[in-house]
């Protein structure tokens, strides 16, 4: 078997307050279908929560796009570097919920008026 090296791995120090547009965005993907659900709960309809699928989802690609524009902007400055920087944890955590937050917002955008009408019956 291989051995694991002990060499540490190179990561940009980056606290949480950089990221607080991408965590903003993050609860705007979750409270929109939240509240989508809710009015037409209300208004005994499926109008908006399917539509709130394609916003999530939406988000999902703006966080996608600016974790990749992160990821090359710290590559490229480090080009003298043999080895490519590790994202940092916070990073790696957001990149995790814009992961989940397109899955969740595709299958509201395609099935969401599905779900609502299994639910309210």
């Amino acid at each position: 078997m291989a051995e694991l090296s002990n060499k540490e791995i190179a990561r940009v120090k980056v606290k949480w307050n950089a990221l607080k547009p991408d965590i903003f965005l993050i609860l705007i993907a979750i409270a929109f279908p939240i509240i989508s659900f809710i009015v037409d709960l209300k208004n005994n309809q499926s109008d908006w929560f399917f539509r709130s699928g394609a916003i999530t989802a939406m988000i999902g690609i703006v966080l996608a796009y600016r974790s990749l524009k992160k990821h090359n902007q710290k590559n490229i400055t480090k080009v003298d570097q043999k080895e490519a920087i590790a994202s940092t944890i916070p990073q790696i955590k957001v990149d995790g919920w814009t992961l989940v937050l397109s899955i969740i917002g595709t299958l509201i955008w395609s099935y969401g008026d599905k779900f609502f009408q299994i639910f309210v019956k």
